[in-house]
């Protein structure tokens, strides 16, 4: 089932193979400020279908990542990023990021959050002696990091 999105002006446009299972919300400072619940997918899933000129890109600390976002109304859209659910950047298994707040017609209150402690875990901000090992399953839709004494660095939400 094609899922599509859009920017407040509608400017930029995309759409997605399928319906994202969790989204995730990261407590980064750039996602905490952006307010996104990101939506992962491989990049054959996802395709733009406004002209890519619609789009520009934010990048900071490692420029690793590419934020997207409407160049006129300047909602924040997707992002092209390297797989990072080995807690390493892996650039020959690129991910697209999909702010799923901009689904169309989509409820958006059925589909499970996943809280990632973004803040700490990016960085090498992790307080010190406690030893941050992310574990991730398929396509890094969910991820649990454990300190040193083995408590979870991750809240799951399930809306009602």
């Amino acid at each position: 089932m094609t899922i599509k999105g859009s920017c407040h002006c509608k400017a930029t446009t995309f759409e997605v193979s399928e319906a994202p299972q969790t989204v995730t919300q990261c407590t980064c400072s750039f996602c905490s400020k952006r307010g996104s619940l990101w939506a992962y997918y491989v990049p054959s899933q996802f395709r733009l279908t406004s002209p890519p000129e619609n789009v520009s890109f934010y990048r900071w600390g490692s420029i690793t990542v590419k934020h997207g976002f409407c160049s006129t109304c300047g909602c924040g859209t997707f992002t092209e990023t390297p797989d990072w659910s080995t807690g390493k950047p892996d650039f020959d298994n690129p991910k697209i990021s999909v702010n799923s707040r901009l689904f169309d017609d989509f409820d958006l209150d059925k589909v499970e959050v996943v809280v990632i402690d973004g803040k700490n875990l990016w960085w090498g901000k992790q307080p010190a002696g406690e030893l941050c090992r992310p574990r991730s399953c398929s396509a890094f839709r969910r991820i649990s990091c454990y300190n040193a004494n083995g408590r979870a660095d991750l809240a799951r939400l399930q809306r009602p």
